[in-house]
Formats: structure tokens, sequence, C-alpha cells
């Protein structure tokens, strides 16, 4: 039935990092309520607040007993001439900034994540 944990390598590539991951209330609203002790992922700075994206993947990762796990920590946003970045481009009026996802799911017998 598939692969065993303790088989398993995880590599996190480039993504939104915490300095460039500022969120609203309804963000902070819907995380906490999935979790009162998610509010660990969450940073202040100058009255905003930022979202702790690397160590959330991480955490959840850290439940599984994968044989490695890797994050590469680089920025998308800071980095536009290298990655496509939503939030980036928003921000400046750009239109048209392309689009790259990946995704992997992980399920067990209690949550899909």
């Amino acid at each position: 039935r598939g692969e065993r944990e303790k088989e398993l390598s995880c590599y996190i590539g480039p993504h939104l990092q915490c300095q460039s991951f500022q969120v609203k209330e309804d963000f902070k609203d819907t995380l906490l309520e999935n979790n009162k002790n998610n509010i660990i992922f969450l940073k202040s700075r100058d009255g905003k607040k930022y979202f702790e994206f690397s160590m959330f993947i991480l955490s959840k990762l850290n439940q599984y007993r994968l044989s490695f796990v890797s994050s590469l920590n680089i920025d998308t946003y800071s980095n536009p001439s290298l990655f496509f970045s939503h939030r980036y481009s928003k921000q400046r009026g750009i239109e048209n900034c392309g689009r790259q996802i990946s995704v992997v799911g992980i399920f067990d017998e209690k949550n899909i994540y």
C-alpha cells in the first residue's frame, strides 16, 4: 500500500518566505480556527502579521518519520527574475505574471494535508 514513511524524502522548493508573507486578520482567523497552536507560525513586525510558511510546512512533515527533509528557503517574492510571484506582480500592477505550482498531498486516516 504505497511507500513506507522511512523510505521517503522531501525536498521543499522556493516559496514565499516569512519576510514577504504578510497576512490579514482573515488568514490569521482561519489558521487559528484549524489549530490554536498555529499561533507560533505568525510573526509580528511594525504592526503587521507575517506567516512562517516554511516552519508550517516543516512542522507538518515532521509528524511523519521521513528519511530526509530539506528546504531551499528561497523567497520567490524577493527573486522575481527567477520565479513567478503573484504577490510581487499584483503589488506592482503587473497583470500577467505567469503561474507555477507544485502540490504533493499526504493522506492518513485522520487528516488530508
